[in-house]
């Protein structure tokens, strides 16, 4: 992973907080995107205090804004030329309904909507990498999944497993199309059940 620059959303916690560890490890440059930066900050030093590398870092980015996702691009391609690997991880299940800043259902706001608009803003970088990936955390409870094209918005009654299987489907069906999309592009697609 040398010379490898990696984004991995919420890198502060769980899965994205081991998989920026591990890759960091490998000497890979590990981007920490991510919503809360006192959590993160408090991760990426014990991510560097481990794996014993000093290119790792936080940029903040809340997947719940659209602009925040507009301006983490932006700072991110006015410091970086490419993007080796694309790990969408960051997810939520909220109890109760929650809007995101731009009027959808936060479930399938941050864990569809906010990563599709993220990958879709750093094409141009994805491209630049030549054999780039783009990795999405996704769940086998996609197949319990629907797509409720009058749920997106909240307008529906919240059930928060029928929402978080709702996202998840969105987040294989990206996958897929994304693939078939860019297989001339030299940029692979991935999601995977990370385990219970």
């Amino acid at each position: 992973m040398k010379n490898k620059i990696v984004i991995i959303t919420g890198a502060n916690s769980g899965i994205g907080r081991e998989t920026a560890r591990a890759l960091a490890a490998k000497d890979a440059t590990v981007i920490m995107a991510c919503r809360d930066e006192g959590r993160a900050t408090e991760a990426l030093d014990d991510i560097v205090a481990t794996s014993g590398s000093k290119s790792v870092e936080v940029m903040p980015l809340d997947l719940a804004s659209f602009a925040s996702i507009r301006q983490f691009a932006t700072d991110f391609q006015n410091k970086f030329a490419h993007i080796d690997v694309l790990l969408n991880n960051a997810g939520l299940v909220p109890f109760k309904k929650q809007i995101t800043v731009d009027g959808f259902e936060m479930q399938f706001g941050v864990n569809h909507l906010g990563h599709f608009l993220l990958t879709k803003l750093l094409l141009p970088q994805l491209n630049a990498a030549g054999n780039a990936r783009v990795i999405n955390v996704a769940s086998m409870m996609h197949h319990l999944g629907k797509i409720d094209f009058d749920s997106f918005r909240g307008e529906t009654s919240y059930r928060p497993i029928r929402a978080y299987c709702q996202s998840k489907l969105a987040n294989v069906l990206f996958t897929r199309e994304f693939a078939k999309r860019h297989t001339d592009d030299d940029i692979t697609a991935y999601c995977l059940h990370p385990g219970g």
